[in-house]
């Protein structure tokens, strides 16, 4: 489990709404999104994540640069992967964020479904569908390896 030393106390992360509000931030309109691009990005294995995930973990009591490393000296980014399943795994035992990550999942669902409907409209040119259905393929297989990276 990682851990972060917080003015002298190490602690580790607590899965719930007040990390959540952290991740996501305040602004009710952008809530949803936030937390979209911050589930794609564990999704992706992207190191960033780790760091914006444990700032948020301090309250962003430490700067980015001393969350780095911290999560450098316990080897954290010597396996990304291994190290964004942690979060996840954390998050799907949570009640609130489990559900939060079920919500992400059947929105991206819905967004390929609301592409299937836009493919049965008669006025749309042949390049716009041929475009639609490239995004939508992409999209389904992003999602199939989002499924089966969330359900740890």
């Amino acid at each position: 489990m990682t851990v972060l030393t917080i003015k002298g106390k190490d602690v580790e992360p607590v899965y719930d709404f007040i990390l959540y509000r952290n991740i996501v931030g305040k602004d009710k309109d952008m809530q949803n999104s936030n937390f979209s691009e911050f589930v794609q990005s564990l999704c992706d294995d992207d190191p960033d994540v780790l760091i914006e995930f444990y700032r948020n973990v301090s309250g962003r009591a430490l700067s980015e640069e001393a969350v780095a490393k911290q999560l450098a000296d316990q080897g954290v980014f010597d396996d990304v992967p291994a190290a964004c399943d942690e979060i996840i795994k954390g998050m799907l035992e949570s009640g609130f964020l489990a559900a939060k990550v079920k919500a992400f999942l059947s929105s991206e669902e819905k967004s390929v479904k609301r592409m299937k409907i836009g493919l049965e409209v008669k006025s749309i040119d042949e390049e716009s569908k041929m475009q639609i259905e490239m995004e939508m393929k992409l999209k389904e297989a992003v999602n199939k390896e989002n499924s089966k990276r969330l359900s740890i």
